[in-house]
């Protein structure tokens, strides 16, 4: 079976019904939408089976797995015992945190966090171009402002916070550390976790060549790779 894009890793699922604890929920798998659009997938170990009908987007984090419809009109989230369950209408971007779901509105001039039953949402915060989320046992959430000049964080006391300006993209990793990328794509950036303090990765002992542009998702992916690769791939594109 073809599979165009795999949204969801490591993907940990729950029952919807009566919402369990994260601890309680977690079953480790991946998800994937299939090549043409109609089917939900996922992987059981050994192949993969079909789980769901047409969806627009997959969102997948350590809380659990949620799809638009082809509409987007409308959002589901999906437990391995009670199947499929509307949560709420459709939106421009939805983040799935280690416990919490987040999204962002059509207009983009409102984020929500899903109340934890049926379609109702509470609203905790106001316009933004773009959501960021991750893994690490928190509901830790970080937006990027209208015009994208700058990132905010929203921690476990329900407020948000300036971390930082803007750029081209953000991402959060299993730990909770938020890495972004510089607006003209020549640098990635590591958040300290204090104030809008950050660290370029070859502050880390991560090497960062000017000669030559790597996507975002392969560099970071770099973050988690020995040393010794790091150079051989720089000395095998002659950089």
């Amino acid at each position: 079976m073809a599979i165009s894009n795999i949204f969801v890793s490591l993907l940990s699922l729950l029952a919807l019904a009566v919402i369990p604890s994260p601890a309680e929920a977690r079953a480790n798998t991946v998800c994937a939408l299939s090549s043409d659009g109609a089917r939900v997938i996922r992987w059981d170990g050994n192949s993969w089976q079909k789980i769901g009908d047409a969806a627009g987007t997959l969102y997948g984090g350590g809380f659990a797995l949620v799809a638009t419809n082809p509409e987007n009109s409308k959002v589901f989230a999906w437990a391995p015992n009670n199947g499929w369950q509307e949560i709420g209408g459709g939106g421009s971007q939805f983040v799935v945190t280690t416990s919490a779901i987040f999204g962002l509105n059509p207009r983009r001039d409102s984020v929500h966090k899903w109340a934890y039953e049926g379609t109702r949402w509470d609203q905790i915060g106001g316009p933004a171009s773009a959501i960021y989320g991750g893994g690490g046992g928190g509901n830790d959430l970080y937006a990027t402002s209208p015009g994208n000049t700058e990132v905010w964080r929203y921690g476990q006391a329900g407020t948000w916070d300036k971390v930082g300006g803007g750029g081209a993209q953000f991402a959060v990793d299993g730990n909770r550390v938020l890495y972004g990328l510089t607006g003209n794509r020549d640098a990635v950036y590591q958040y300290t976790g204090s104030g809008e303090n950050v660290s370029c990765l070859e502050n880390n002992s991560f090497y960062y060549y000017r000669k030559f542009y790597v996507p975002l998702t392969f560099r970071l992916c770099l973050v988690s790779l020995e040393q010794f690769f790091i150079e051989y791939l720089a000395n095998s594109l002659s950089i």
